[in-house]
């Protein structure tokens, strides 16, 4: 199994990571998702980071994301 070791900011706790509050991924989870329930399989906040994470690598179209 993969890990990572938690950075300055973030403590472990026995619910998990905690993720510092200024974080982008503490911003997301503050987006509420308007999907219906209906063929939802990943929650919005994983969605957005993978869009972001490849946007940030270079990626430039929708295909380029799903790579």
């Amino acid at each position: 199994m993969d890990c990572s070791i938690p950075g300055k900011a973030q403590d472990i706790c026995v619910n998990g990571v905690i993720f510092d509050q200024n974080s982008i991924y503490d911003r997301l989870h503050k987006i509420k998702d308007l999907r219906k329930a209906r063929g939802k399989r990943y929650s919005l906040v994983t969605v957005l980071m993978i869009i972001l994470l490849a946007k940030m690598s270079g990626a430039n179209t929708i295909t380029d994301i799903a790579e």
